[in-house]
């Protein structure tokens, strides 16, 4: 053993973890260091995703804004991608694809720029807590693999032991994006690492704190089994409705039935509270308005569709609902 880097500043505080390490193609390490639990930092790394350089010699904080940050991606494009957790100045979970500099809302974490909430940068996807109650890290499908997932991104739950898409969209100032479960069972145990070997994903979790999975422990691995996958592929939102693109036809009878679509959308409210209500986007009251979807179209080849909604608005949270066969499930 040699110690490689001692330049992690620590304090007594419980819950100030070192989460997750990463490396570059250049064998820079990347970790992520989490805040103190209610209270604010002290230390210039709290709450901050760190890098040291691949000799060990220097380290240098890369952004900051973060609570809990449970998983870390290294992207190709110097680019990162970080899940935090649930608590306070964070009303949900989110996914936060992190640009070096950034501050990413946990305003608990350290703050020289002393920046106000209204300037922290949102997150690509909050994840309600019903949802996944504690994401984990990300990964991405290799391509080529795994059919209509094959380039994809993924996302592991520790608090379901369930494994995640998460679809983006780039917008013209910001990434937006949602996540679909994948049809697979749940695991016994939080999921919490994984990685991909020859087409085949490898993941390892624990059970350690709250999880709806409680086995101690668990390593495993995940097959292809070549049959197709009914979720959608590419999802895109517009000021008139939300498009969604699927690797296979659809029943289009069924597909353009607006009664096999319900949406509904909320708000949160970041405080310094721990977490948030979801509240209505039309009345700031707690709850969730339910949106109307007006007509359906589908494209000509069933994999498309757009799904017109006349009051669209900015919100934190929508939630799509929906069943529609594919055309080779409704074939006789």
């Amino acid at each position: 053993y040699e110690n490689f880097n001692n330049d992690a500043q620590e304090t007594d505080h419980f819950h100030e973890y070192a989460m997750e390490m990463q490396t570059d193609s250049a064998g820079n390490v990347y970790y992520a260091k989490a805040a103190r639990h209610a209270l604010p930092a002290l230390v210039p790394q709290h709450g901050t995703l760190m890098m040291v350089d691949r000799d060990g010699r220097h380290s240098r904080v890369l952004a900051r804004g973060f609570r809990a940050p449970n998983g870390l991606l290294v992207n190709d494009d110097g680019s990162f991608i970080l899940s935090d957790q649930e608590g306070h100045w964070t009303p949900m979970n989110r996914i936060n694809w992190v640009t070096p500099g950034k501050y990413y809302g946990n305003m608990m974490a350290f703050n020289p720029e002393e920046l106000e909430p209204d300037e922290t940068e949102p997150p690509v996807v909050w994840i309600h807590r019903e949802i996944d109650r504690s994401p984990a890290a990300q990964v991405w499908v290799p391509k080529e693999s795994w059919g209509s997932l094959g380039g994809g991104l993924l996302n592991l739950s520790y608090g379901t032991g369930k494994v995640y898409q998460i679809l983006y969209q780039q917008t013209s100032n910001k990434l937006q994006g949602g996540i679909f479960e994948l049809p697979i069972p749940d695991f016994p145990t939080g999921i919490q690492r994984g990685r991909f070997q020859d087409e085949w994903l490898y993941v390892c979790g624990l059970f350690g704190w709250s999880s709806d999975k409680t086995k101690p422990g668990g390593f495993y691995r995940v097959r292809a089994t070549g049959k197709p996958i009914d979720l959608p592929q590419q999802l895109a939102l517009t000021r008139d409705g939300l498009f969604l693109e699927f690797p296979e036809p659809l029943d289009t009878k069924q597909a353009t039935d607006p009664r096999n679509y319900v949406v509904s959308r909320w708000n949160y409210r970041r405080t310094a509270n721990y977490g948030s209500d979801d509240y209505r986007v039309s009345v700031g009251r707690p709850g969730r308005d339910v949106v109307s979807v007006s007509s359906v179209s589908v494209s000509s080849d069933g994999r498309n569709v757009f799904l017109h909604i006349p009051e669209m608005q900015l919100c934190d949270q929508m939630r799509l609902r929906f069943r529609i066969p594919s055309a080779r499930d409704s074939m006789v």
